[in-house]
């Protein structure tokens, strides 16, 4: 049976067990939308000096299950005793007890619930660790992005500062267990800030006696961060703590360029064999246990599937030129004839793929190097060669698996926007102006660029201003109507009329503008970026930058071209930027096919990455910090198997 009575106040059980709700189903669900609720707007800890005055009410409830037992004996006590701090302290208990089963939604109710009357600095520090810890272990499961935005960040930041204030004033009444709880989850949100180094060092310092530096996941976590630290980092800290002996060595074997994923995995096997006490060998990541588990022979026969006949045919041939190359480089680098054999295969340029290619055809195959079009991708896809290495040589339009052999290669324009708005994030860009043609190329880059700059956007800021054209009439009227410089001169041209005098005057710009986005051809930006600097007030003593992609860049621009382009900042694959063009392989290649345009040496430039990177894929899919030096740019591997280029950077000064 069930006694009801009235009352005006409020409490944990009053929350969850409302007096005219006559199910324990329907009190359930108002205890969940209250953890909602406080997800939502989290409270930070309130340290109270006085006992809050809480109404006593009389509230009897028969319990249908184990948690609604143990709530309701809480509550019976605390009706009885009117002891807030003994209340809490046994719901704290509750709320550890169901974190370590993992249960974080019940143990995060109870904190939202209770944080705001918490007296005792004990429980303080227990509250703060138990919703952190919930954040990060809801970060570690499967269907979790896996990532928080800084807003989120210095909230879960804010909680275990509020925990460290509070465990000052308890001293050494925190147990160890405690003390290595707040510690790891102080690390753990280093670590989601990039903060590598001071992440280690938090766990590091920890007593040298912890068991928690011998535990299979403390070293998982250490090996997460020093791998992901610079070479600089990684001497430093191994030369300092000793439970970090074999760090540095495993990381040298696993990232070495001069070996292909088959030596490589000799190696760190022979490693870990001769270095067995060590913790590092005895509790091996799983990122090595996995790279070790996939087989990849020492001699590899390589399909190469490019449209070698239609309308295509041009890129496909510029495609071809760079893997031969990369082949006879790597074959001479090795000393070794015959080390992978290549066979081209023509998919041709229509939609669907050529009949003679499927599943049986590249059964012989170790690995797979193409199709370019994603009708084509799409067909390869479906014959299923899950055990062969695939590289293929566009962007993943569908769900990817995990497969340690697959990867996603492309000259994406996409990513090249996307890095160009983190590089002007980088040099504090707040305003910035897009001129763009009208080209799909350029709405792609657009589009990307607008989207990734709104991601980071405080809020309340301006939308990103964007100039289309269709000649160079429409393109400079653009520009100058975004200055205002139009309206200036239209001021100019009304005190004119009102003076009988000769008026002297100069056009203003707008001042809040600090940098424009150029997406179009070569030929276009040298008079864009003329434009744009007669377009900029004499009074203004600052430069405004013009940033630009490798759609914008041609390697044989002239001299005058480059006056043109001054202030001018592009990137672009270093393969065609001016270092690039003073290689070795560079001035081979210009003379032996006539110095070629940009658009070919690109083409060539991901070829010849293409096949290097065929023979080290389970290394970059198993390593996801590691990073290979290309042609192309710096490429590493990113979520869904795609392939992410680095590209460099350059600016024209004035006196080029």
């Amino acid at each position: 049976m069930i006694n009801r009575q009235e009352h005006t106040t409020t409490h944990l059980v009053a929350r969850v067990l409302p007096s005219n709700m006559p199910c324990i189903k329907f009190a359930l669900l108002a205890f969940v939308g209250s953890f909602l609720f406080a997800c939502a707007t989290p409270q930070s800890p309130i340290i109270q000096t006085e006992k809050p005055s809480i109404e006593k009410p009389t509230i009897i409830i028969e319990a249908v299950d184990t948690l609604s037992d143990r709530l309701l004996n809480i509550e019976q006590d605390f009706v009885n005793s009117d002891d807030v701090y003994a209340r809490n302290t046994e719901l704290l208990s509750l709320a550890e007890e169901l974190r370590s089963t993992e249960n974080c939604i019940a143990a995060n109710i109870i904190a939202a619930n209770i944080e705001a009357s918490l007296v005792d600095p004990l429980n303080i520090v227990t509250t703060q660790v138990i919703k952190t810890e919930c954040v990060l272990v809801a970060m570690e499961k499967p269907e979790s992005l896996g990532t928080l935005n800084d807003l989120q960040l210095a909230e879960v930041a804010n909680w275990l500062e509020n925990a460290v204030i509070a465990k000052e004033q308890v001293g050494n009444m925190t147990s160890d267990s405690l003390n290595t709880r707040l510690v790891l989850a102080q690390a753990k949100v280093h670590g989601l800030r990039g903060e590598y180094e001071q992440a280690l060092e938090t766990i590091l310092n920890l007593s040298a006696n912890n068991t928690v530096m011998q535990s299979p996941e403390t070293i998982a976590l250490l090996w997460n961060w020093y791998s992901l630290s610079s070479s600089q980092i990684q001497q430093k800290l191994s030369a300092n703590y000793d439970v970090l002996n074999g760090f540095l060595d495993l990381i040298q074997l696993s990232q070495d360029p001069s070996l292909d994923d088959t030596l490589r995995q000799n190696n760190i096997r022979a490693w870990l064999q001769t270095q067995s006490t060590l913790p590092i060998a005895t509790y091996t990541p799983k990122q090595i246990t996995q790279y070790l588990e996939v087989q990849s022979g020492l001699k590899q026969k390589i399909a190469i599937l490019l449209p070698l006949s239609g309308r295509l045919s041009g890129q496909g041939n510029a495609i071809l030129q760079g893997v031969v190359t990369a082949y006879l480089e790597k074959n001479k680098l090795l000393n070794v004839a015959n080390h992978t054999e290549i066979e081209i295969v023509d998919t041709g340029s229509d939609p669907l793929i050529d009949e003679a290619i499927n599943a049986q055809s590249l059964a012989k195959f170790d690995t797979i190097i193409g199709p370019l079009l994603q009708s084509h991708i799409r067909q390869v896809r479906q014959f299923e060669l899950i055990d062969k290495k695939q590289i293929f040589l566009n962007q993943s339009d569908q769900n990817e698996t995990n497969n340690p052999l697959v990867a996603y290669f492309a000259l994406s324009p996409e990513q090249e926007a996307q890095q160009l708005s983190q590089l002007m994030r980088d040099r504090n860009i707040q305003n910035p102006i897009i001129v763009s043609d009208q080209s799909s190329m350029a709405n792609r880059m657009s589009e990307a660029f607008i989207t990734s700059w709104q991601q980071n956007q405080k809020p309340g800021a301006q939308n990103v201003q964007q100039i289309s054209y269709t000649d160079n009439k429409n393109m400079r009227i653009g520009i100058t109507a975004a200055l205002d410089v139009l309206q200036s001169q239209r001021r100019i041209e009304q005190i004119n009329n009102l003076s009988e005098d000769p008026v002297f005057s100069v056009t203003r710009n707008r001042r809040d503008v600090d940098a424009f986005v150029v997406f179009a051809r070569p030929d276009e930006v040298e008079l864009i970026n003329p434009i744009i600097e007669s377009s900029i007030s004499l009074f203004s003593d600052e430069k405004v930058l013009v940033f630009a992609t490798s759609y914008s860049y041609d390697h044989k621009q002239s001299k005058n071209s480059q006056r043109d382009l001054r202030n001018l900042v592009f990137i672009d694959m270093p393969w065609v930027l001016p270092d690039g063009r003073e290689t070795t392989l560079s001035k081979q290649i210009d003379e032996h096919l006539n110095q070629p345009s940009t658009s070919f040496l690109r083409l060539f430039a991901f070829g010849f990455d293409a096949l290097n990177i065929a023979n080290n894929i389970v290394q970059l899919n198993a390593f996801n910090h590691i990073q290979v030096k290309g042609l192309t740019g710096t490429i590493s591997i990113k979520k869904g198997q795609t392939l992410q280029r680095s590209l460099s950077g350059l600016m024209i000064s004035a006196s080029e």
